[in-house]
């Protein structure tokens, strides 16, 4: 105890400049915390944009060669998060666009879990898609009706958003039926996630060896949406962060922050060693001084960096922060290691030495 109230009385005295070592120390933690921090949720935010412009959204076209039911079992597959399958459906006459027939589509229950469909809260799982942009010409939702040439009216029983953003129009202004994954369609779309690359090698088992027809299919993948590139590997990308590089700055700058913090009080550590003072108290000692000073900056630069990790970040902030954690470790370690050795380098009978340069 008597070391502790010691450490204390020269922290509050200044002689082991505590606070400037606190402030100096949060300050530079929290700025290398904060560069890896805000690079991994950079990241996210780029594979967030990728996924929303349906950039992991592959296209298997097979005219008459995709088995529907395989299709949509294809999201029991690693990397798979959703599939469906899709084919040309009949034409329509609305009642509100007489001159104009509207081209539609069938597609099994996975690709309405691809498109994430929006069905209010009057959905059943019947009726018609609309494209957001069609819903809004005609002015109807989920759970409403809409009127046919031919005096009948389909059933609207969800919204799909379907952006003019590059991606591939031909659902843009279309209606999709929902239909049982019977029979054969035309093309499969699955969301392969997060290998965008390999998942591709899986929707070659929804091609029927023998299509309908009696020929082969002419298969053909292509993407979505190739705007924001052809390929996102979040792996790669997330080891190719200089992430190593900011966690050995850290250990280094808290080395030399510590041994500096250290080493200016060679005097006082000679003096003490020369009074009778051990080696191992006078490491005690600075052991206990450094704590008084370090956490408290440690807990000042956690609070920081948390914020940073959830600040604009669309994905949970436990990944982005775990970074800083590793900065903010080494840099602490690096600082025992550096007090440590600065006591260990200071000798006693190098005292009329260090007077002198005082």
């Amino acid at each position: 105890m008597e070391i502790v109230r010691e450490a204390w009385r020269d922290f509050v005295s200044g002689t082991t400049r505590g606070l400037v070592a606190l402030a100096v120390f949060a300050l530079v933690v929290a700025a290398l915390g904060g560069v890896a921090v805000r690079s991994v949720v950079g990241l996210t935010q780029e594979a967030a944009r990728f996924r929303a412009a349906g950039g992991s959204i592959a296209m298997l076209a097979a005219p008459g060669g995709i088995d529907g039911a395989q299709c949509d079992a294809l999201v029991s597959a690693p990397g798979v998060v959703a599939a469906g399958a899709l084919r040309n459906g009949p034409e329509l006459e609305l009642a509100v666009l007489p001159s104009r027939r509207l081209g539609t589509f069938e597609a099994t229950a996975g690709f309405g879990r691809l498109l994430d469909i929006d069905r209010g809260s009057e959905g059943t799982g019947l009726g018609l898609w609309l494209a957001a942009d069609l819903a809004s010409v005609l002015g109807i939702g989920p759970g409403s009706a809409v009127g046919l040439a031919s005096g009948d009216s389909a059933r609207v029983d969800g919204v799909y958003q379907y952006p003019n953003d590059g991606r591939d129009p031909m659902l843009t202004y279309t209606a999709i039926a929902q239909v049982p994954a019977v029979g054969v369609f035309d093309a499969c779309w699955a969301d392969l996630w997060p290998d965008t690359a390999r998942g591709s090698s899986l929707m070659m088992l929804a091609v029927l060896t023998d299509a309908a027809n009696g020929g082969e299919a002419q298969v053909g993948i292509d993407q979505l949406n190739s705007t924001m590139g052809t390929v996102f590997n979040p792996r790669d990308r997330f080891e190719a962060l200089p992430l190593q590089v900011l966690g050995l700055l850290g250990l280094v700058f808290g080395a030399v922050a510590g041994f500096v913090q250290v080493r200016v009080r060679r005097l006082q550590i000679a003096s003490s060693l020369h009074a009778g003072s051990s080696k191992a108290t006078q490491m005690l000692q600075i052991l206990t001084e450094t704590a008084i000073w370090l956490v408290p900056a440690i807990l000042l630069t956690l609070p920081i960096t948390r914020w940073l990790a959830i600040y604009a970040n669309p994905d949970p902030p436990w990944v982005a922060w775990c970074p800083a954690l590793v900065v903010t470790a080494l840099a602490a370690i690096g600082v025992l290691i550096g007090s440590l050795t600065a006591v260990l380098t200071t000798r006693e009978h190098h005292l009329y030495r260090y007077f002198k340069a005082r």
